[in-house]
C-alpha cells in the first residue's frame, strides 16, 4: 500500500505503538501515513469545552484526546515528516513515512 490515511486513530482502541506498528507493516516502504488526531487544546475557552465533550466521546467512540500519537512515531521506526494543526489547537495533521526495507523485508535501523 503506498498511502494510509486515517482519522480518529484516537478511537482505534489499542495502545498508539501497536496501531503505529501495523501501519508500517502494512504500507509499502516509503510510502505515505497521514493521520489526523485530535487533541487536547491549551485554550481556556477550547479546554473547557473538550472537557465537557470528553466523557461523551469517550463512551461512544472509545476516544480520548491524549494519545500523543506523534512523539510516538520514531519509536516504531517510521519517519515523522511534520506535524502540525489543521484546526487551531484541536486537531493535528501528522505526516509519518515507512521505513525503508532491506533486501529480505526486514527494516533497516539507522547506525
Amino acid at each position: 500500500m503506498q498511502r494510509l490515511r486515517g482519522f480518529l486513530f484516537c478511537a482505534a482502541g489499542c495502545p498508539t505503538v501497536a496501531r503505529l506498528q501495523e501501519l508500517g507493516r502494512v504500507v509499502k516502504a516509503g510510502g505515505a501515513i497521514r493521520l489526523l488526531e485530535y487533541v487536547r487544546p491549551h485554550g481556556t475557552f477550547q479546554r473547557i469545552v473538550a472537557r465537557l465533550w470528553e466523557p461523551w466521546i469517550s463512551w461512544a467512540y472509545g476516544a480520548s484526546f491524549d494519545w500523543r500519537t506523534a512523539k510516538h512515531v520514531p519509536k516504531v521506526g517510521l519517519e515523522l515528516v511534520e506535524a502540525h494543526f489543521v484546526v487551531p489547537d484541536l486537531i493535528k495533521l501528522i505526516s509519518a513515512r515507512a521505513a525503508t526495507r532491506g533486501c529480505h523485508g526486514s527494516t533497516s535501523e539507522p547506525a
